[in-house]
């Protein structure tokens, strides 16, 4: 059964079930936060804890983030995160709206 909830709020689901839901790879641009030179050259990670909500559409409704990472990167992950795209998450065959919280790693790769 799923957990009660306020009629018309979106289903919480875990990092795991929100993110195997994910129909493009966020790992490559233009799905991904772009990291400055000076900050590749450090070879440092970042992490930031954001909530992403997604409408029954499969389009990201809103983007939070609860934990900031760094400046130059917190600016760019909603309007990166806002572009990903979900299967729908079927409740008794329909679609419906659904949130789940990560965290979201910014790694040293290579330059693109």
């Amino acid at each position: 059964p799923l957990p009660s909830r306020p009629a018309g709020s979106p289903t919480r689901l875990t990092a795991r079930a929100g993110q195997r839901l994910l129909a493009i790879e966020p790992n490559v641009s233009p799905y991904k936060v772009k990291l400055p030179r000076e900050y590749v050259e450090r070879g440092e990670e970042y992490h930031a804890t954001i909530t992403i909500c997604v409408a029954p559409d499969g389009s990201v409704s809103s983007v939070k983030i609860l934990k900031p990472s760094v400046p130059v990167i917190d600016r760019q992950i909603p309007k990166v995160v806002s572009l990903w795209k979900y299967r729908p998450y079927l409740v008794d065959g329909r679609p419906t709206a659904f949130c789940y919280s990560t965290k979201y790693r910014v790694v040293r790769g290579p330059r693109e």
